[in-house]
């Protein structure tokens, strides 16, 4: 006898209405209006009962009038708000959302003047297409001027321009005037000049303080390549001792000589 053929397995997934408003980034009025109104289409057993929906549906709801060729992830993770996209690219509220309405940068809303909902991919390749950041730079490690400036032990003036005259890969929101966000990795390359590092940096002067020397002693190390030090990128202004550019030196290498330079180390 044939094998009775087993029933489909039910891949739909519902939602309650406050996990479907957490689905979507929405108010949980916000979705149950929408059921009410028939702009979303939700299913009740009974009149005035609890709403149920699918993420299919939400995902038709939010996107209406996007074009039906853009991808739309049900990952609910890979959804971000415009507060959550700014936080994430280091930008403000205002640029994400000026970016969106210009078309820059590709984002989605249920309905004119709504809310803005965004894709990680999406703010990813709006970076990567405008910048000069590295294709494998990690987001999480993105720095602000101020922040790349405390690390390179230099100006925030210093730091910009090196963005704006590519010398440090970078990206800059809006033309001009906008914010620049740079990468940790990068940023370390720029002051070694492409050599290894720790990324933590310190200048002649502490590095006497905590030898308790003089910097005359530093310096004659750093001449004599007894310890390594950079002078890279645009970290040039005269100095008293004759360098022509500021002397960074890297924590681990200063220990290295600190243990050296100690007799009973």
């Amino acid at each position: 006898m044939p094998r009775a053929k087993a029933p489909k397995a039910n891949t739909t997934v519902w939602l309650t209405a406050q996990e479907a408003a957490d689905y979507v980034q929405r108010h949980r009025n916000t979705v149950c209006l929408a059921a009410k109104l028939g702009e979303l289409k939700g299913y009740q057993n009974k009149p005035h009962s609890r709403w149920s929906f699918t993420t299919e549906d939400l995902d038709i709801w939010i996107r209406r009038g996007i074009p039906t060729g853009v991808a739309w992830p049900t990952d609910q993770s890979s959804w971000l708000t415009s507060d959550e996209a700014a936080a994430y690219a280091r930008s403000s509220r205002n640029t994400i959302t000026l970016a969106a309405e210009a078309g820059r940068l590709i984002g989605y809303q249920r309905k004119f003047k709504s809310n803005w909902s965004f894709l990680h991919k999406d703010i990813d390749s709006w970076i990567s297409q405008n910048s000069t950041l590295r294709t494998t730079s990690d987001p999480r490690r993105w720095l602000v001027v101020a922040e790349a400036a405390e690390i390179a032990r230099c100006s925030k003036n210093q730091l910009t321009i090196a963005l704006q005259t590519h010398e440090l890969r970078g990206f800059q929101h809006k033309p001009r005037y906008g914010r620049w966000i740079t990468d940790y990795e990068d940023v370390k390359m720029w002051v070694s000049g492409g050599e290894q590092t720790s990324g933590v940096f310190i200048t002649p002067a502490e590095a006497a303080v905590r030898a308790d020397c003089v910097r005359e002693d530093v310096y004659k190390a750093l001449w004599a390549s007894r310890l390594r030090g950079f002078q890279q990128g645009t970290l040039s202004f005269p100095l008293t001792y004759g360098s022509r550019r500021r002397w960074l030196i890297d924590e681990v290498d200063f220990e290295t000589w600190l243990k050296n330079r100690t007799p009973n180390a």
